[in-house]
């Protein structure tokens, strides 16, 4: 390890988790990609490097949030310096595109669940109770912004009851919501360090094509049953349901989107063109719900044909 990796780990890293203070608007879009300096130097110098590298980085990064008061920077670095460590450890072992996602998912969601509760023991305050408190200053705030801006076209008291049904939606969901963002995090950084070592070239061990991912067909069954609950149940069960209904909907989501993209990749497609498809997809949210069943109704009907041509070869 050399003292320029750590320079440039250390300012890129510094860089994309200071966006949202430079660019109040689209900022905080650049700062998810935070990771991706930790992945790229943990692929490039190997495991015992990369984890020499990422303590010495978020120490630095520490460091300079300490002394400049951003308490908040050096949270998301340790929490994003963490997750490209650990998208990278379990890349170089050669591991499938979707249980990279899964594990780096599962083991950064405890991660995040270990710090909400050290973060809220501090404030004398359960997980929960710091959860909701967030919610509800962040939803009076988006009052105050929307009724200073003079365009308000409903009076107060409708406005407090759209705010208060929002307000107990995000309570009963946030738990998936914050798996769900955890994973797309993941996801994008996986697909732009791929892009970033394919252009350095730097070999990647193991990986396998993208195009060719599926989610596991057990999942079915906890789509039905958490759907079943989510109609039929009620108190705490019916939001676990509910939670986990959205989740695996979420990754229905990822299995119709490697569908997309392996024709796009079988037909050629140029880039412009793939551009223009992603952004239909993500702009307008009836593609997202498509895609989603696209993905469970791949389960039988096997748009790539890969079962087919699995049990040809066999």
């Amino acid at each position: 390890m050399k003292p320029i990796d750590v320079l440039g780990c250390a300012g890129w890293a510094g860089v994309l988790l200071s966006m949202p203070v430079w660019l109040p608007l689209f900022g905080p879009l650049f700062s998810l990609l935070a990771p991706l300096p930790f992945f790229y130097y943990s692929i490039k110098l190997g495991f015992r490097q990369g984890l020499k590298l990422t303590v010495l980085v978020l120490a630095l990064i520490a460091l300079v949030a300490h002394l400049g008061g951003g308490t908040h920077i050096a949270v998301f670095g340790v929490e994003f310096g963490a997750l490209g460590f650990m998208l990278a450890a379990f890349t170089e072992k050669g591991y499938a595109p979707g249980r990279v996602i899964l594990l780096t998912t599962g083991v950064m969601a405890l991660l995040g669940i270990t710090l909400l509760v050290a973060l809220a023991s501090r404030r004398g305050m359960g997980p929960g109770e710091m959860i909701l408190a967030y919610l509800e200053a962040q939803m009076q705030a988006s009052i105050e912004a929307y009724q200073s801006t003079g365009l308000a076209a409903l009076d107060q008291n409708e406005l407090e009851a759209f705010s208060q049904s929002l307000f107990d939606l995000l309570a009963r969901i946030y738990f998936s919501l914050m798996v769900i963002g955890m994973g797309v995090v993941v996801w994008l950084n996986m697909i732009a360090g791929r892009v970033l070592l394919k252009a350095r070239r730097i070999d990647l061990p193991g990986t396998a094509p993208l195009d060719r991912w599926h989610a596991p067909e057990q999942l079915v069954w906890a789509l039905i049953v958490s759907g079943f609950l989510t109609f039929l149940g009620s108190g705490p069960l019916a939001v676990l349901a509910v939670n986990v209904l959205i989740v695996a909907m979420a990754v229905y989501l990822f299995h119709g989107l490697s569908i997309i993209l392996f024709f796009l990749n079988r037909y050629r497609v140029p880039g412009w063109a793939r551009a223009g498809v992603y952004f239909l997809i993500f702009m307008q949210q009836i593609f997202l719900v498509l895609l989603a069943l696209l993905g469970l109704f791949d389960q039988w009907m096997d748009f790539r044909k890969m079962r087919k041509n699995e049990l040809e070869n066999s």
